[in-house]
């Protein structure tokens, strides 16, 4: 096995916290679905978690920290093939989904499907997040310095060993902004790697749990999200009772983050349902990576940095602005570029007019705009309140994991200080970022008076989950209180869940 891979365990009791029965059955279940339908054992089984993000909102894709944990809501799938070779007009995949709330739950694809053909992506379906693992898959794995022919091993696949199957099971809620999308894709991605070094195609594993989740960033463009990486960094690189701060500069790292163990975490649903395939191209998500990636290059024509056409990101920005050298830590720069923001943004809102006069008209659609083309929502850009966000945002992260390594935290009081930088979190989501809801700042509320020491939205917002920080003494007394206003489903207490992996079919 390459070092730094998915690892394969022998045993679903391996993967998970929780009561073992409980997952057990769930995978006896769905080898006795892909049983009747295809009439043979799966392989094995992949899977992949979704998560929650402690704080770091919406500073992945400007190239700053963040600090998720896995949850045990996951994507898992049970896969194998027909072991004949191809058949004339025999499909390449079979995905068969036992959701029952998916109106169409089996698709055949061909192999072109999986390959090459990108108008599979024109309509938004749930088989789009494997057809984004495979073509991306062979797409990006020669970014991240994988020298196999992705698309001649997966053509040689099906050639040799008949049709793909594949029976997929997920239990992270769908638009709860815990990141239901990203375990899919990371699942499937995993899949078809796993299955390559399974049917001895490659001697060995195909790539690391890094270069994985870097593929898997980039493979959910194809179903319109400009992914930061933090989903699929967590998916990948997760580990059992910790939560990890990703960084993405200079490369893909992750830290163990060993958050109190008198902190007990909540999540509350908002019942907003967030959608980021159809928020992307307007009030969303995709709009505020425009306007980070904006602000950065107008930061860098105020301050006349060298190369500042090729700076796309605020990360990029401090980095040439502050320097790594000039001032005494990360905070610091933090500090510095903050009182920038201060200096050379003003706080109206931008219009393409003024944006084209500071940038220049040469490319300026392609180069910072992207799939965002409503004229009224480039003409109304907050470039102020986005950097604000962004730089105090990863200044509390860098603080919130200070705090953990170096206090002993044990009282609720104790406590508050790391409450307070998710409390500052959430008010800046909502009031700079404008990506709450509210709902959501209701659940968050409710949350705070039921005894919470801190409540914040996770994930992209406009919908979608809170997580509430409540001192270990304190847990049943909030979830009585929160029992009368949610439904059982609506809220759960969550500890760090172990990543991606594979896991034997122990028939």
């Amino acid at each position: 096995m390459v070092a730094g891979s998915p690892p394969v365990f022998d045993s679903v009791e391996d993967v998970y916290l929780s009561d073992g029965a409980v997952h057990r059955e769930r995978y006896a279940n769905l080898r006795n679905k892909y049983q009747e339908r295809f009439g043979s054992e799966p392989f094995f089984f992949s899977r992949a978690p979704g998560r929650v993000n402690v704080i770091g909102e919406h500073v992945d894709y400007s190239g700053y920290s963040v600090l998720p944990m896995a949850i045990e809501g996951d994507a898992v799938i049970a896969v194998g093939q027909a072991n004949q070779s191809k058949q004339p007009g025999a499909p390449a995949v079979v995905l068969c989904n036992v959701d029952p709330s998916f109106p169409e739950r089996e698709c055949t694809m061909y192999i072109s499907h999986i390959t090459t053909d990108t108008s599979v992506f024109q309509h938004h379906h749930w088989t789009n997040y494997f057809l984004a693992a495979s073509q991306g898959l062979i797409r990006y794995s020669k970014d991240e310095s994988i020298h196999e022919d992705i698309q001649s091993l997966l053509q040689q696949l099906v050639e040799r060993f008949g049709t793909i199957q594949m029976m997929i099971h997920g239990t992270v809620p769908v638009g709860s902004g815990l990141s239901s999308s990203s375990s899919m894709v990371c699942s499937y991605t995993l899949t078809l790697a796993h299955l390559l070094s399974y049917q001895k195609l490659i001697p060995d594993s195909l790539a690391t749990k890094n270069q994985l989740a870097s593929i898997c960033a980039k493979s959910e463009r194809f179903i319109g999200i400009e992914s930061g990486g933090m989903d699929q960094a967590i998916s990948f690189l997760a580990e059992k009772e910790f939560a990890m701060r990703i960084d993405f500069y200079p490369s893909l790292k992750a830290t163990k983050v060993q958050l109190p163990k008198c902190a007990s975490f909540v999540l509350c649903n908002s019942m907003v349902e967030h959608k980021l395939q159809t928020a992307a191209s307007g009030i969303g998500y995709n709009v505020r990576v425009v306007e980070c990636r904006l602000a950065a290059a107008v930061l860098s024509y105020h301050l006349q940095l060298p190369n500042k056409s090729a700076i796309k990101t605020l990360g990029e920005f401090e980095q040439q602005a502050a320097g790594v050298d000039a001032f005494y830590n990360a905070t610091d720069r933090l500090d510095y570029c903050l009182k920038v923001v201060d200096e050379c943004l003003h706080k109206e809102p931008y219009n393409v007019k003024e944006l084209k006069a500071i940038l220049g008209e040469e490319e300026f659609p392609e180069r910072y705009l992207g799939s965002v083309h409503s004229e009224e929502i480039l003409n109304s850009l907050k470039l102020y309140q986005r950097a604000k966000h962004v730089f105090s945002e990863a200044k509390r992260v860098l603080m919130f994991q200070e705090y953990c390594e170096y206090s002993n935290i044990e009282s609720e009081a104790d406590l508050k200080k790391l409450g307070d930088l998710m409390n500052l979190s959430h008010t800046s989501c909502r009031v700079d970022y404008d990506c709450s809801c509210k709902e959501l700042d209701d659940v968050v509320e409710h949350c705070i008076q039921a005894g919470a020491v801190s409540a914040r939205l996770t994930g992209a917002g406009w919908g979608g989950w809170c997580i509430a920080m409540v001192h270990g003494d304190q847990l049943e007394s909030f979830l009585a209180k929160l029992r009368p206003l949610y439904s059982a489903q609506s809220y759960f207490v969550t500890k760090p869940a172990v990543g991606a992996c594979a896991v034997k079919n122990q028939t």
